[in-house]
């Protein structure tokens, strides 16, 4: 059987220092070029949740901007759209930035094959991850801010260095480690600065009241800012692994 030849993309430099500009840049830049493989494969993991969870159940389909669904509605988007869904985005992310890192372009059969392939392990770490941080959220919230910068980069460790479990846990703390306040400002600002050009668009497609089309903008934003989010972690996931502290 004939091979299909693998797309050939520019070489990543994955070993090279980057600081949070470096990293914010970059981010942009790898979503631009591959856009329709990332923007895809993130929309299949956060429509879902908007369509059935925000738009259905929360009544946003029905209602628009103005929904007001069921507390238990806001709760469940509430805790997937923090704990599992950009952990679980992020994973994704990781294996097609190492392709990029052997100069191989992503493709969305491959992308998705390789997300697949470590579904069971993936959900595991993840479950372990939003079980812990829900704990430490509940018990005295800082504790669980604390685990969700310590632990964020085990979905990554499980696509790139194949551990498992708590296992993948582990090395995510031991890369954190020293580190903390570094990993968390970054994170925080790669989560607002997307959410905030997210938030800037949705809420004025609101403003306009179709619910229809509020929902369905709400899904393609959320996919672009978490896309672009998941390729700037996975490059600081890179950054900690390559110059340890």
């Amino acid at each position: 059987m004939r091979e299909v030849a693998q797309p050939v993309a520019e070489r990543l430099d994955l070993t090279r220092r980057r600081t949070l500009g470096d990293i914010v840049t970059d981010a942009v830049a790898l979503f631009g070029a591959h856009s329709g493989v990332f923007f895809t494969a993130t929309l299949l993991v956060v429509a879902p949740v908007t369509v059935l969870v925000d738009g259905v159940w929360g009544r946003m389909l029905a209602d628009g901007v103005d929904a007001q669904g069921p507390a238990a509605a806001t709760l469940v988007s509430t805790l997937l759209t923090t704990l599992l869904i950009p952990p679980l985005v992020t994973a994704v992310h990781a294996g097609a930035v190492v392709g990029l890192g052997q100069g191989q372009a992503p493709t969305l059969g491959g992308v998705l094959r390789t997300a697949l392939a470590l579904y069971a392990p993936l959900l595991a770490v993840l479950l372990l991850f939003a079980l812990a941080v829900l704990c430490g959220l509940v018990l005295l919230v800082i504790p669980g801010i604390w685990l969700s910068t310590r632990w964020y980069f085990g979905p990554q460790v499980v696509v790139v260095e194949g551990l498992r479990g708590r296992a993948a846990l582990r090395r995510s703390g031991d890369l954190v480690a020293g580190r903390w306040w570094r990993v968390f400002g970054t994170l925080l600002v790669l989560g607002l600065l997307t959410a905030l050009a997210a938030g800037i668009v949705t809420a004025a497609v609101g403003a306009a009241g179709n619910a229809l089309v509020y929902v369905v903008v709400l899904a393609l934003m959320q996919s672009v800012a978490l896309s672009i989010a998941a390729l700037g972690a996975t490059l600081l996931f890179f950054d900690l692994r390559e110059h340890p502290a």
